[in-house]
């Protein structure tokens, strides 16, 4: 989302997050157009012609399948990210989220 968002302020000068308040028991973001040069709409339109690699992040942080779950809970506060992809061998063998921490430790498990 965070990748997403950050290419469409490279051509919209502003997108403004508006909290929206609980009903029914839902908490809700939504996404305000201030006036620009272009609309929202448009925006989104180009966004279908770029490629995924001219969206994504070169330079990834990642962690080992043994290393401590500290490490990643360090790393997600430190660097202000909500994933961190689990490599082994050079390859991708997992993920661990910011959602995946707080269920392991609402629930105690490891």
């Amino acid at each position: 989302e965070a990748d997403i968002l950050a290419t469409i302020k490279k051509h919209q000068k502003e997108i403004k997050m508006v909290y929206i308040s609980p009903s029914m028991g839902m908490v809700g973001l939504s996404f305000r157009e201030k006036p620009v040069d272009k609309k929202t709409e448009e925006v989104f339109s180009e966004l279908g012609n770029i490629t995924a690699q001219e969206m994504m992040i070169k330079d990834v942080i990642t962690v080992a399948p043994d290393d401590e779950l500290q490490v990643v809970v360090e790393i997600i506060a430190k660097d202000k990210i909500n994933r961190v992809p689990v490599v082994k061998n050079g390859k991708l063998v997992g993920i661990i989220t910011r959602g995946d921490i707080i269920r392991a430790m609402s629930t105690g498990t490891k």
